[in-house]
Order: structure tokens, then C-alpha cells, then sequence
């Protein structure tokens, strides 16, 4: 991709990726839930919580090497500051509250317990 501008993606791969996103939604949708069951709550949450430190650690991975080759101006300093904080701000409204309480959730819903993993996690 050159220069990191995605609007200069070949038509291809572009229809491609529509396909791909295309065939999982609905592939999800008409296969419906019979082959998946959420039998521990603690255990799904808990990969779920992983999924969330991952994704996380890219954005500060994303954050550092965005300006890696920009001289240091007091914008690229607040903007640092701004992520970093808007960071936190995602890791404390997930593991300091929604983490537990989606678990508990999920742990208390015996019988519609994998639909609302499916829709709540994703």
C-alpha cells in the first residue's frame, strides 16, 4: 500500500475483503448457534479480556511508531498525552467495571448464555 493510503488498494483485493467480511457475517447469521456453546463464563471473559489487552497494546505500538520520523513539536506531545490518557480512560471503563460485570452477567444467563456472548462480545 503505498504510502498508507487506503483509497490506492487494488479493486481486487478491495472486493476481496468485502467478500471475506461478507461470507463471515452472514455465514455466522445462517449457521446460527447450534455448533457453539459457552460452557465457563470465567474462561470466555477471561480470553476476552486478552483480546482487549491486545488490542490495546497495538493503539500504543500505533501511537509510537505514527511519529517516529516527526520532529518533537508541542502538538505531538499533547497529542501523546491525549492518547495515552484515552487509553487509560478505555482500560479502566473495561477492567475496572464491564469486565466483571459482563461475566457475572454471562455466568447468571444458563440458557441463553452462548447467544449473549456472541452479541455482547462482539
Amino acid at each position: 500500500m503505498p504510502d498508507g493510503d487506503v483509497r490506492q488498494l487494488p479493486p481486487a483485493r478491495v472486493a476481496l475483503w468485502l467478500l471475506a467480511i461478507a461470507i463471515d457475517v452472514l455465514g455466522n447469521t445462517r449457521l446460527g448457534l447450534r455448533h457453539l456453546a459457552v460452557r465457563s463464563a470465567e474462561h470466555w471473559a477471561d480470553r476476552y479480556s486478552l483480546v482487549i489487552i491486545l488490542g490495546l497494546g497495538e493503539a500504543v505500538i500505533s501511537m509510537g511508531s505514527a511519529v517516529v520520523h516527526t520532529p518533537i513539536a508541542i502538538r505531538i506531545v499533547v497529542a501523546g498525552f491525549l492518547g495515552t490518557a484515552l487509553l487509560a480512560a478505555l482500560w479502566w471503563a473495561y477492567f475496572g467495571w464491564d469486565s466483571s460485570e459482563g461475566e457475572r452477567a454471562l455466568a447468571a444467563a444458563a440458557r441463553t448464555r452462548t447467544m449473549l456472548a456472541r452479541d455482547a462480545y462482539t
